[in-house]
């Protein structure tokens, strides 16, 4: 295993580690597979800086092919056992509180504009939409989720 893959597995493992305990902070009955689910797929898309599945799926610090890394990412996608805005209001509200008098630049993507190969939002699921907006600190903005 390369030096550079080493890396990268940590890196992952550092967030993962760090989201799953936010999520667990602010939703303390939440299940376990939940929290590793949820944290494993923000990483990944946090990582990856890019909105298409495949990608996304890229970043996942598992040994299989990449169709298979797509579906997951497809199915956690489309899970539905708590709403997004439940899950990461209180993660959203922490984050941008804590640039509190400074200036941040909010990014929104509306569905309609689309990169060259972007995930479209009916492989998600037909009546999301997709959306992202983020503070823009120097590095490209990740997804935020679909509605």
């Amino acid at each position: 295993m390369s030096r550079k893959h080493l890396i990268e597995k940590l890196q992952f493992a550092q967030l993962r580690t760090r989201l799953a305990d936010q999520i667990a902070h602010f939703h303390p009955g939440s299940r376990k597979t939940l929290l590793n689910n949820l944290s494993e797929l923000v990483a990944a898309i946090t990582l990856a800086h890019n909105v298409q599945l495949a990608a996304s799926g890229a970043k996942l610090p598992v040994d299989t092919d990449e169709e298979s890394r797509e579906q997951w990412v497809r199915r956690q996608l489309r899970n539905d056992t708590k709403g997004t805005l439940e899950l990461f209001r209180p993660l959203a509200q922490s984050l941008l509180a804590g640039f509190a008098g400074r200036s941040i630049r909010l990014i929104l993507v509306p569905s309609g504009a689309r990169a060259a190969g972007a995930v479209n939002e009916h492989n998600v699921h037909p009546s999301w939409t997709r959306w992202a907006a983020t503070a823009r600190l120097g590095t490209a903005p990740p997804c935020l989720g679909w509605k």
